[in-house]
């Protein structure tokens, strides 16, 4: 079970839509100018999908290692 929150009543929800909004955007369309603005608030991402880059930790996104538009996930838009 599960309760939909209204954004006007939960203002604090609107923050975090925000910074997952921004993250999923630069997997799904490689668009990184949200994710840009917001990185200095955000400190990990962990991509549990990048099988390739599993050892050494180079699947974890930081300021060391920052997420890019090579992070895209999705096809080419046509």
């Amino acid at each position: 079970m599960f309760n939909v929150q209204n954004p006007r009543t939960e203002p604090l929800l609107t923050v975090s839509d925000y910074l997952c909004w921004a993250v999923q955007r630069v997997f799904e369309q490689g668009d990184v100018r949200h994710y840009n603005y917001l990185a200095d608030k955000i400190r990990l991402v962990v991509d549990l999908y990048d099988r390739d880059n599993y050892e050494g930790y180079r699947n974890y996104y930081d300021k060391k290692n920052p997420l890019t538009a090579r992070n895209r996930l999705s096809p080419p838009i046509t």
